[in-house]
């Protein structure tokens, strides 16, 4: 990260964060340009909008549409090469869906010893946006 580049906290929760520089908006539906943000960091939103009841393995039909529209407006919001970091405990074999796009590669890092959690970074590999 540099000091120039344009960072976008997808929810801060009870975190002090971003308190302080916030703008509140739906991230299904972002307000901001195209080819915005160098960088998107979600730490627990896309969690939020997964905690329904049900069937892990298969998500009700709104959960899969509100991640996907998350994803979706993070992809249109960032620079070619830009990057969106995802930070959650969500194992591979649940987030990948949603993750996984045309356009973007997708690295996941496995951290921790005894309890496991997960960073992803998906990358905008072209303009995906034109």
């Amino acid at each position: 990260m540099k000091p120039e580049h344009r960072i976008l906290i997808l929810g801060c929760g009870n975190s002090t964060l971003s308190e302080e520089v916030r703008l509140e908006m739906d991230v299904r539906a972002l307000i901001f340009e195209n080819n915005y943000f160098d960088i998107a960091i979600d730490k627990g939103t896309m969690d939020a909008m997964m905690t329904v009841k049900g069937d892990v393995w298969n998500p009700p039909p709104q959960v899969i549409e509100n991640c996907n529209k998350e994803v979706d407006e993070v992809i249109r919001t960032l620079r070619p090469t830009g990057h969106f970091l995802y930070l959650t405990f969500g194992q591979p074999h649940f987030r990948k869906r949603y993750l996984q796009r045309p356009g973007t590669t997708l690295k996941i890092i496995e951290l921790g010893d005894a309890f496991h959690y997960y960073l992803y970074i998906m990358t905008n590999s072209e303009d995906v946006q034109q």
